[in-house]
């Protein structure tokens, strides 16, 4: 925000428009700051200061400790992926799902690497024990 009000104090300037009103938004802002870091220090000398409202708006916590919620306090267990259907199938029926769908790499089901000019279908049936269909 700085460099902005800087750039603007400049333009301000350069084109010879009044800049009273930058001056006084920097002179609030100054202001601000200080009171929020006062709070924050303990230092509040100089008037009252809103404690709580400055504390929750300082540091995003509410002043009042109060104890959670039993059911809030409780962690829920983190969910875990499951295995897609279609690993669980017999050999036949996962060999058939395969073949169906092109999209599922090899590495996704096998660790064996195929043979040097294999087809996808020669593959699956060879990993999986079935004879090629005719």
């Amino acid at each position: 925000m700085a460099h902005r009000l800087c750039n603007r104090l400049d333009h301000s300037l350069r084109v010879g428009r009044s800049h009273r009103r930058d001056l006084e938004r920097i002179r609030k802002a100054r202001e601000e700051g200080i009171r929020r870091n006062n709070v924050l220090t303990g230092n509040t000398e100089g008037g009252e200061i809103p404690t709580v409202v400055a504390t929750v708006e300082a540091i995003g916590e509410p002043a009042d400790e109060t104890e959670p919620d039993a059911e809030a306090a409780t962690l829920k267990p983190m969910q875990t992926k499951k295995a897609p259907e279609w690993k669980s199938l017999p050999d036949a029926e996962k060999a058939q799902y395969l073949l169906d769908h092109q999209t599922i790499s090899d590495r996704t089901w096998t660790d064996e690497p195929r043979l040097p000019g294999e087809r996808r279908d020669a593959f699956i049936h060879r990993i999986l024990g079935f004879p090629k269909a005719p």
